[in-house]
């Protein structure tokens, strides 16, 4: 009861936390510009609007007697059954196929797991895994397109009246889940076949049947259950870009035409629900781990020289390669591809090799074109809406890419690291506070959170836009990571090794430098690779639903319509129109998605190769 009650206050407070910040004001106004040049976009801001605000949604509160009517004149409460209730279509079978699907696949695993067919059953889904669901859901909507063509029967792919459109939706949206419920359950079957009472029951000799199924699965059950509100925060994270990506009309969709329209009424009704959804994860988890297991306990997660000749200097570095490559392949063939990319995208950045001037109009072979342009000779991936070649725009933008994930990662590690250290060993109130912001984001999705924060007016006007986005999303996942820094420095100061180092006069610095770093620098690094993978996927989530790091505001010549689009040359901008894209110019948003696909890919087979090449160093 006592954790129930810790989770629904951490529930009622981001949802609070949360409403304040939709509730600032975003009314906004055009104002001449004093030269006469145009107009300037600008916003009712300030304490006393603010407080208005505040007031005047209390009131209309209390007068409707609910939330009130929409921006069509519907009442909020009846968008929220009829969105709600179609995403509900979603997210429920997803979850039970997700959880009970992925914990059946796990189990066999485990079971089979010296097989050497089964081995390579878990190498695909750690695969699969770090595949983003948007990429999987775009190429298979583009071999579904394709089913007409061959004589095979028209699937729809857009909507959320036929069966279709919910199957299809549920497959991509259960996959991850599925995934993480299978490592979930390989990993504490594991953790319990390492206690000694198991090694009891082998020496009794017990089957491994009985001993997996009745004793092994059986004492995991408050572990894995335990793993069922984050699977539903990863369903929750992806429902906004999938019910984009498939015109679904759900509530994740209305709620980001909530956003971008500010009505602000209907984004915390929506809100509410979607914390009611996590909250009812969380009941029914309690109540089934209080039946299923007695006594609550913490099942740890396992986590899966200069020589004249060129041509002899030529065959050195093939040698040298050859031989790395040998002992670790994944950590020399990542290093080296992400090398090379970044080398090539410096370097067409600074000569004039590549044409990035936005066009309206195209002569290919005396022909006029007007972009964007489908794939063809002169252009083998097609072009984008400005005309500009997508294998070009790739290779310029590879460097503002790289840049932008690893700098809010090395931001959040560089902040990390220091808090920890601050905080080391301490119950101060500082340590309290993080470990608080941990664990209240962790009960709502980070990209709704983020959503909500780079709408705010301040962050949206400010010339400083790019630095505060990327300090966002580096401060949504710092707690976790000082949480998990701060546990390794409680462990390394109760060792004897360290209180060794103490013992002998060491100043703190140097204790730092040769007693903590070097046993903590191998988990930073492995898990500094891991977060550069899904913080790409996170920005290209973001961009997707159309929140960028970098953008501008421009009037549509037809409509006078103000509308923001990106500025940035990163590969995120190209997924601006991917909704729209995706059934108009699918080449588009399909090689965009690829290529972020094998970024994510790349980190991934990065982190292995650090993981084996820290074990051997750890070994010799």
């Amino acid at each position: 009861m006592k954790q129930l009650a810790q989770s629904t206050l951490y529930i009622v407070l981001i949802f609070l936390i949360m409403s304040l910040v939709i509730l600032i004001p975003r009314e906004s106004y055009n104002a001449d510009l004093n030269d006469g040049n145009g107009v300037q976009l600008h916003y009712n801001t300030g304490f006393e609007a603010y407080k208005n605000q505040i007031t005047n949604f209390i009131t209309s509160i209390k007068e409707n007697k609910g939330f009130g009517l929409s921006y069509t004149g519907v009442e909020i409460s009846e968008e929220i059954k009829r969105y709600m209730g179609r995403s509900i279509k979603l997210i429920a079978p997803a979850f039970l196929i997700g959880f009970v699907g992925g914990s059946l696949i796990g189990l066999i695993i485990y079971y089979f797991r010296k097989k050497r067919f089964f081995k390579y059953i878990r190498s695909f889904l750690d695969l699969l895994f770090t595949i983003p669901d948007f990429f999987l859901l775009l190429c298979l909507q583009l071999v579904l397109i394709k089913f007409p063509l061959y004589g095979l029967p028209r699937i729809d792919l857009y909507g959320h009246e036929q069966a279709s459109n919910i199957v299809i939706p549920t497959i991509i949206l259960s996959i991850y889940p599925a995934i993480y419920m299978v490592r979930v359950m390989y990993n504490n079957l594991t953790l319990e076949e390492s206690k000694l009472y198991m090694v009891y029951l082998s020496a009794k000799g017990m089957s491994k049947f009985r001993k997996i199924f009745v004793h092994g699965l059986w004492n995991s059950w408050n572990s894995i259950l335990s793993a069922a509100p984050k699977m539903m925060i990863y369903i929750l994270t992806s429902l906004p870009v999938i019910e984009l990506f498939t015109d679904y009309k759900g509530a994740a969709y209305r709620f980001i035409l909530a956003t971008n329209y500010y009505e602000y009424q209907t984004q915390i009704a929506f809100l509410i629900t979607f914390m009611l959804i996590i909250f009812l994860t969380i009941l029914i988890t309690k109540i089934l781990q209080t039946f299923l297991t007695p006594t609550f306990k913490v099942g740890d997660q396992l986590s899966f020289s200069t020589v004249n000749n060129s041509n002899n200097l030529f065959r050195k570095i093939i040698t040298f390669l050859k031989t790395k490559i040998k002992e670790n392949w994944q950590l020399t063939i990542g290093l080296l591809s992400i090398s090379l990319l970044l080398l090539i995208s410096i370097i067409t950045s600074i000569l004039p090799i590549f044409d990035m001037t936005r066009v309206k109009h195209l002569y290919i072979n005396d022909k006029l074109f007007m972009p964007p342009v489908a794939p063809m000779d002169e252009y083998p991936l097609g072009t984008d809406e400005f005309g500009r070649d997508l294998i070009e725009l790739f290779i310029v933008g590879a460097k503002n890419t790289l840049t932008l994930i690893v700098g809010i990662v090395l931001l959040r590690y560089v902040l990390a690291i220091i808090i920890s250290f601050a905080v080391r060993n301490t119950n101060s109130l500082f340590r309290r506070i993080i470990t608080f912001w941990n664990d209240l984001l962790s009960y709502v999705p980070t990209i709704i959170f983020v959503l909500i924060i780079s709408v705010i007016p301040q962050l949206v006007l400010s010339e400083w836009r790019p630095f505060w986005m990327i300090l966002l999303i580096a401060i949504v996942e710092l707690g976790a990571v000082v949480h998990l820094m701060s546990n390794e420095l409680d462990k390394l100061s109760s060792s004897e090794y360290v209180k060794s180092g103490v013992a002998v006069g060491n100043t703190a610095f140097k204790n730092y430098r040769y007693y903590y770093l070097p046993h903590l620098y191998p988990k930073i690094v492995v898990n500094f690779t891991s977060d550069l993978a899904k913080t790409t996927t996170l920005l290209a989530q973001l961009a997707i639903i159309g929140v960028f790091m970098s953008q501008e505001k421009i009037q549509m010549g037809f409509t006078g319509q103000w509308v923001w689009v990106s500025n940035s040359q990163s590969w995120m901008a190209l997924l601006e129109n991917s909704a729209v894209d995706i059934r108009v110019n699918p080449w588009v948003p399909f090689w965009t998605c690829l290529v972020i696909t094998l970024l994510i890919i790349n980190f991934m087979v990065i982190e292995r190769g650090l993981q084996k090449y820290l074990r051997k160093k750890k070994v010799t």
